[in-house]
């Protein structure tokens, strides 16, 4: 992503923190004050929110150009990942002990950048832009200003009530407690919507084409790994003959058995022949 965005951002920014007289007063005249419930500008607050799903060229290079774009826009990221997800493996032998790899890998970044709501619609201009696709893009605008209108008035109430209070009874202290409680959550409220109406959150979501990465590596399973086959044969020839010599030496240890085996088959034709002559 491009830097000639930059000139142009900063100049949105100062555009919106001018102050003719339509824009509001005091702290929040960077602020929208078009209501649809036609209330007076410091009392108008629209709360904004913005996400952008792009392609880029190069994921981590996309996330320095957004976080650039929100520090000259005077807002912030907030929040930042990045992944990359294999999407696909391949394993090549090379030799009997080494492998290549080859992976390919899918990154994406999200972002949840903070930014001054006067500018988030040139905030996400220039963010297109610079992408190379923009596959998603959404604005929502929230008027809370009857919200922020009745929060004010019930805390002003209550501030008028409990002002005078200089000392109460022992049973009236938890009550009067309660209610400083409720009107110090109403006050932190509506800070926390003073807050949102004057930054926007915006999603962003980068993504690239896939990346592919080649990487040899060692075969830890050394399931290739033999002997050639000429010593395999050399050996398997030696350890007939062994086998043969270690026959003939079992046989030569029963020698014992040969000559009384000849007695036996000598008496047995022996025997046989009388047998022959008696008949």
């Amino acid at each position: 992503m491009k830097k000639a965005f930059v000139p142009v951002l900063v100049l949105a920014v100062a555009m919106a923190g001018c102050d003719n007289g339509t824009g509001g007063t005091g702290p929040f005249s960077t602020a929208d004050t078009v209501s649809v419930y036609a209330l007076p500008a410091d009392q108008v607050r629209l709360v904004k929110t913005a996400s952008m799903r792009c392609q880029v060229a190069d994921v981590l290079s996309g996330v320095d150009a957004v976080a650039e774009m929100a520090r000259e826009a005077g807002g912030l990221v907030t929040s930042q990942q990045v992944d990359a997800g294999e999407t696909g493996r391949r394993v090549l032998r090379l030799s009997a002990d080494s492998m290549l790899v080859v992976t390919a890998y899918a990154p994406v970044a999200r972002l949840t950048v903070r930014v001054p709501a006067p500018v988030v619609d040139t905030f996400l201009a220039l963010l297109a832009g610079e992408s190379q696709l923009v596959a998603s893009s959404r604005l929502s605008v929230d008027d809370r200003s009857l919200a922020y209108l009745g929060s004010r008035l019930r805390q002003q109430s209550r501030n008028a009530v409990l002002a005078p209070v200089k000392a109460v009874k022992v049973k009236e202290a938890s009550a009067l407690i309660a209610e400083k409680e409720v009107a110090i959550d109403e006050r932190i409220s509506n800070l926390e919507l003073d807050a949102q109406a004057r930054f926007s959150t915006v999603d962003v979501e980068l993504f690239q084409d896939p990346v592919v990465r080649r990487q040899r590596v060692a075969d830890g399973s050394l399931a290739g790994i033999d002997l050639p086959w000429t010593t395999r044969m050399a050996d398997a020839l030696s350890t007939g003959w062994s086998v043969l010599g270690n026959i003939i030496v079992a046989v030569a240890h029963a020698w014992v058995l040969v000559p009384l085996g000849l007695l036996g088959w000598v008496a047995y034709r022996g025997r046989r022949r009388k047998l022959l002559k008696t008949a």
